[in-house]
């Protein structure tokens, strides 16, 4: 009895400061009842930080190609809707995974809070909007609008006739595209080819036009690529102080 009364109370669990607990979250889930504890894994819970906070987001494979480290984030959450919040990506992952619900793979994506706010608590749900890239005062038009073919071009409404117009586009989201070439800023477009599209004028761009855009267009994407390179070497790797125990929140 004795032994046994000394083996129960090794089981009393004391938290080394004040401060709110959480369950412990190892790579198969939270540890919940149940659950099995072990000499090499006997963390069941832990106290975080709540000045230092991360949310954790899932990126498309077809998408995580423009995700860097050092990327400004606009981080919203569910139960706060009137709030925003700002912070930057400090990590990407490598290899991508499954999740329910998801068609596609998707990486996971950190992103570390730059401000700290008192209502905010473990576990909340939040959207995350990466700023991939700016773009500023650019003509830009309805994915539906563009048509591909050998190359990308239009239906275009001019003077009450509808042409084929060649255009160059550039960077696009997940709504619009930029027109580098081939349209002005009022242009009526179609999003659906017209019957008689095999017996519309075609206006090509000339050669020479399309030669020194593209050059241009290079010229743009180094210059963004120098900047997210500056900004994912300032992006320092997080790491939690391994005394005092995870100081970080992840916000799913």
């Amino acid at each position: 009895m004795n032994q046994l009364t000394s083996l129960a109370k090794e089981f009393i669990i004391k938290a080394p400061k004040p401060g709110m607990i959480i369950y412990y979250r190892s790579w198969n889930g939270k540890v919940t009842a149940g659950s099995e504890i072990s000499s090499w894994n006997p963390t069941v819970a832990e106290l975080p930080d709540l000045s230092d906070m991360i949310s954790k987001t899932f990126v498309n494979e077809v998408d995580i190609s423009k995700i860097k480290k050092g990327q400004d984030v606009q981080i919203k959450v569910d139960a706060f809707p009137d709030k925003e919040y700002s912070g930057k990506v400090i990590k990407v992952a490598n290899i991508g995974e499954q999740l329910k619900g998801y068609d596609a793979k998707v990486f996971e994506v950190a992103v570390q809070l730059n401000a700290v706010d008192s209502i905010l608590r473990p576990a909340m749900t939040s959207s995350n909007e990466v700023l991939a890239a700016v773009f500023d005062s650019v003509l830009h038009a309805p994915l539906e609008a563009i048509f591909n073919d050998s190359l990308s071009f239009i239906y275009k409404v001019e003077n009450g006739k509808t042409i084929k117009q060649e255009v160059i586009i550039g960077e696009s989201n997940d709504n619009s595209v930029i027109i580098e070439h081939g349209g002005n800023a009022g242009d009526e477009f179609l999003f659906i080819a017209p019957s008689n599209a095999e017996d519309l004028d075609f206006q090509p761009i000339a050669p020479g036009i399309k030669e020194e855009i593209k050059r241009k267009l290079e010229e743009e994407k180094a210059r963004r690529q120098a900047l997210a390179a500056e900004k994912e070497k300032a992006a320092a790797e997080y790491v939690p102080d391994a005394e005092s125990g995870p100081d970080f929140i992840i916000i799913d």
